[in-house]
Formats: structure tokens, sequence, C-alpha cells
């Protein structure tokens, strides 16, 4: 592309003369992020739990924002992100925002886990549940479900059935 301005006195100049290039990017696209170390609605019992956000993006990321309970609690131009749950007797939310130099914005979906080593886990939401169910499109495998799979190897694939004698 070839730049050429002219000021009030009659002046002109171009990119030729100078024999330099402009150079641009037309971006459209949002920033995709990743967040790695966590599942919507998964319970870990420790301490602290690290998780991992990977933005993405085609050309420049302008920001990146880590909110944790609704609270803005890291950010950055970097397309990477690494931050630490601390333990807590609550359920607690992760979202991630991200938006690159030409304004292209990406909002996350809340995950809500519940990460502590102390004290019993608190009653699951059903906001919680449903997200789990959510994942990917997947059925999640729970523990009743590994369990069952394990009875049925042991008895040819079949399930066996209890019968009560009286």
């Amino acid at each position: 592309m070839m730049v050429s301005s002219l000021d009030q006195a009659g002046n002109r100049s171009d990119s030729r003369a100078a024999q330099t290039m402009a150079e641009f990017v037309i971006d459209k696209t949002p920033p995709r992020c990743v967040v790695t170390g966590i599942e919507p609605g998964a319970v870990y019992r420790e301490r602290e739990r690290e998780v991992r956000i990977d933005a993405g993006e085609n050309y420049c990321l302008d920001q990146l924002q880590v909110f944790q309970n609704g609270e803005l609690v890291a950010e950055t131009d970097q397309e990477q992100l690494t931050w630490i749950f601390s333990g807590s007797s609550q359920w607690q939310t992760l979202r991630v925002y991200a938006r690159d130099k030409a304004g292209n914005e990406y909002k996350g979906d809340e995950i809500t886990v519940w990460v502590s080593d102390k004290g019993i886990m608190p009653q699951k939401r059903k906001r919680c549940l449903q997200q789990r169910k959510q994942v990917m499109g997947q059925r999640r495998t729970t523990q009743r479900d590994l369990q069952r799979d394990q009875k049925r190897n042991r008895n040819g694939g079949h399930m066996a059935r209890s019968r009560r004698h009286t």
C-alpha cells in the first residue's frame, strides 16, 4: 500500500519516496481462550489449584483478565497466565475476559469449582451440576459409573442381579 500526504503549505510526500511500506491488518476475530487445570463443577480436595489460561490471538492481544468470585484478580497483556485458586469453604467461580488491539472481545462462561483440603463440601448448587453435565457436550464419568463398569467386567459384561431369598 502506498500512502501519500499533502500539508497546508502544498508539500507532497508519499511512502515510495521515503521507501517505507505501510502494513495493516483487518481483524474481526475475537481472541480464543482455553482454561486448563479445572473443570466446571469439579471438586478438588487440595489446599490450592493451579489454573492456566491460554489466550490465542490472531494478531495482538490487548488485555487478558481473570475474575474470581466476580472480582478482578489478575490482568495482563500476555497470551498466557497462570492463576492459583486458594482453598475455600465455599464454591468459587472463575471467569476469563480477553480483548485484542482491534477491540474484539472474548467473555468466557463462569466456571464453578470447589477447592479445599479441609471441611465438608457445601451442598452442590443446581447451576454447578448443570455446568458439569454440559462440559464439551459430553457426559462426565462419575465414581458410580466406574464402579458399575468394574462390576460388569468381573461378571463377563453383565450386571449381576441380587436376589432376595425369603
